[in-house]
């Protein structure tokens, strides 16, 4: 299913940490070569709610720099050849991307343990069904 887009074709927009002047980069350490225990990934900025207290945005459609399910295949793939950390899936809201449970079953087939952190208003029996079946945590 293909998920519309909010920005114009062909913008690029960088994030500010590489844009700022006083950005530097820092030595490496030990301590960062270490692999990570926590990966939290927003899959999604599109949210079905508009909660006041959420640090988000809430999108009404997909924003051009969500990954397509190739790529989100290929991130779960090296975040697995780095380590095992717990995979935390998370948004705006997780449930309205259509290959959700795609992604959680190849992270889970990849060795990953996987979270869902969902505002839980689209979850029904089928739902939470599936969320067992790809094998949430």
């Amino acid at each position: 299913m293909e998920e519309s887009l909010c920005r114009s074709p062909g913008e690029v927009v960088l994030p500010p940490v590489a844009t700022s002047p006083s950005y530097r980069p820092t030595e490496v350490t030990p301590a960062m070569l270490q692999p990570p225990r926590l990966v939290y990934w927003e899959l999604t900025k599109r949210c079905n709610l508009a909660c006041v207290h959420c640090r988000a945005m809430p999108q009404a459609c997909a924003s051009p720099d969500e990954l397509s399910l190739a790529e989100g295949l290929n991130l779960i793939d090296a975040i697995a050849e780095v380590g095992r950390p717990i995979l935390v899936l998370t948004g705006g809201e997780p449930l309205l991307r259509s290959d959700l449970f795609i992604l959680a079953r190849h992270a889970r087939l990849r060795g990953l343990n996987i979270a869902l952190a969902t505002n839980g208003t689209l979850v029904t029996r089928e739902v939470a069904r599936q969320i067992v079946d790809a094998g949430f945590k």
